[in-house]
């Protein structure tokens, strides 16, 4: 049974955090101990809960703030519950006009948890690691940074198409042109996966999917790799008619600009050993869920 409640809000949602005086308000009244958390500042308070599996983070806004939360709440057993402020939401599950009926059910422990798989990205320019110095393969003691929807490569700077070879397990799968590429888990498969046409996943299955943003080429279709695979991704040195230019691309992690890459730089994208875990209410199939969100 969940006692204690961490409340996160997107303050661009809840300006004067009226609704979270309400959420706060219902859970003291129904004997429940709840605590207002900001990010990053408390993640460590939340490391030391002493008893995860009783407690719960509540995140308001929308699907990015749930993102937000995952970032910090990774690692610490306490699954997270989203109450959507925003719009379409997938991760934030409780919309704000039932916020009541569904902590009920909370409080009467009718709920489930979903572990999620994550991605994590390893820069070996950036991690001091070169990738001819002895061929072996790295592990997840690499992890520089982690998502939970997407890790994004996309152009840098004017208008153009980049050069990717992709290798998976040291095997070259391909050699790409295009604005850039998604690497999402099935989390992040309704996210910018599927604005750029990839494929719907149910969201606790395990794999990887590679969806190219505005290839060029025909017949663009993503490709679904196993969560076990070890993803590479190289950029190209890019040529026209006046010689090689020097290109670089942006990485992304769960809309975060965290990296850098230049032509010649190969980074590697794997499954983490790290999983966030979603409370979730809904007992409708995921296909459920995605037919009512998608109504117009």
């Amino acid at each position: 049974m969940i006692r204690k409640f961490y409340l996160h809000t997107n303050e661009t949602r809840d300006t004067d955090f009226s609704f979270t005086g309400q959420v706060e308000a219902y859970l003291r009244d129904s004997g429940r101990e709840s605590v207002r958390v900001r990010f990053p500042e408390d993640r460590e308070l939340l490391c030391r809960e002493a008893h995860p599996e009783e407690a719960c983070l509540i995140s308001m806004g929308g699907d990015g703030t749930v993102l937000r939360a995952s970032e910090v709440m990774r690692g610490t057993g306490i699954p997270i519950l989203g109450i959507n402020l925003g719009h379409m939401g997938y991760l934030a599950e409780i919309e704000q006009s039932g916020w009541k009926d569904a902590l009920d059910q909370v409080l009467r422990d009718e709920v489930r948890t979903e572990d999620r798989m994550m991605l994590a990205g390893s820069h070996p320019r950036k991690e001091g690691l070169s990738g001819d110095s002895d061929g072996d393969s790295a592990g997840p003691q690499e992890e520089a940074h982690l998502s939970l929807n997407d890790i994004v490569i996309i152009r840098k700077g004017p208008l153009r198409v980049l050069e990717f070879n992709v290798y998976v397990d040291d095997l070259l799968l391909y050699n790409f042109n295009a604005d850039g590429l998604i690497l999402a888990t099935p989390t992040g498969s309704t996210a910018y996966n599927l604005s750029a046409g990839g494929p719907i996943v149910e969201p606790t299955a395990r794999l990887i999917v590679l969806t190219l943003i505005c290839p060029h080429m025909i017949g663009n279709r993503s490709i679904i790799l196993s969560s076990t695979d070890r993803i590479e991704i190289e950029l190209r040195p890019e040529r026209n008619e006046v010689g090689t230019l020097d290109g670089s691309a942006e990485v992304y992690y769960d809309g975060r600009l965290e990296e850098t890459l230049r032509a010649g730089d190969r980074m590697s994208v794997f499954r983490s050993e790290q999983t966030v875990q979603l409370l979730r209410l809904d007992q409708s199939s995921f296909l459920q869920t995605v037919h009512k969100k998608m109504q117009p």
